[in-house]
């Protein structure tokens, strides 16, 4: 992540210049191997916890500059950035990142082949969990369910048997909830699906506003698809009003257009 920002680069560079001709000078005036050795491990581990805190630096302020943008429903805007900052880095981690993230934004906006391309460049194994997301809502969007599925169990098994955080796996959890519900909803069961987004917009306090518009959506659109179009306004005119640029903006605008 360092390699995103030339700031950061640049201090890092300067910090390792700094201590290699540090070491060069120390090991010039020392005498045996044993304390040369000791001197290359000193310089090894203080260049390490510098990456360390430089990479914690970068993923804070990527964070701030990047990743607030889509969670505001600025998706343009996030592409935009996203590109500026990694569309020309070369390693392989950084394509890949590059890849996913993107991936993403084109979810937000709607557009499934474009999604489905990028994801085609998520070739770092850390990232696969993205790539598999990315795949089914893809599937979903094609009315493949049954391939969705399959994917769906291959999150759930490489969640389960991974070594991971409890806060991703909750966000999995949730996100594999969200995707059954959609495809139920396709299918024209709305049963249960009022019950769960209403309980999924109070239990799961704080949502990024991307989420909340989101689901807001779903709500409003399970309530229309039900006839109820008076409760189903409420929360269309909040995805409407609040999701910028993204799919479901436009998505809520249509409905609101046929109910009039």
């Amino acid at each position: 992540m360092v390699s995103v920002y030339k700031d950061l680069v640049a201090i890092y560079i300067l910090t390792a210049a700094l201590l290699i001709v540090g070491a060069g000078v120390a090991l010039y005036y020392l005498d045996g191997y044993i304390w040369m050795a000791v001197v290359i491990v000193i310089v090894t581990i203080i260049l390490f916890a510098v990456l360390k805190t430089l990479n914690k630096k970068a993923l804070k302020r990527f964070s701030g500059e990047v990743f607030t943008l889509y969670n505001e429903c600025h998706i343009k805007q996030y592409m935009d950035k996203l590109d500026s900052l990694m569309a020309n880095k070369n390693s392989r981690a950084n394509k890949s990142a590059y890849c996913y993230l993107s991936a993403l934004g084109y979810e937000a906006l709607g557009d499934a082949d474009a999604a489905y391309e990028r994801a085609q460049g998520i070739t770092v194994r850390s990232h696969k969990s993205e790539y598999i997301k990315r795949m089914i809502d893809y599937h979903i969007n094609k009315d493949q369910f049954v391939k969705a599925r399959e994917y769906m169990a291959e999150l759930t098994k490489m969640i389960n048997t991974s070594r991971t955080t409890e806060i991703y796996k909750k966000s999995i959890e949730q996100y594999l909830q969200l995707r059954e519900r959609k495809m139920r909803i396709l299918k024209g069961d709305y049963e249960g699906a009022e019950e769960f987004f209403t309980e999924f917009l109070a239990q799961n306090e704080p949502l990024f506003l991307i989420t909340r518009v989101s689901v807001s959506f779903s709500l409003g659109e399970v309530l229309y698809l039900k006839g109820d179009s008076v409760r189903a306004r409420e929360y269309l005119v909040f995805a409407s009003e609040n999701g910028g640029d993204t799919k479901y903006k436009k998505q809520a605008d249509e409905i609101l257009a046929k109910i009039g």
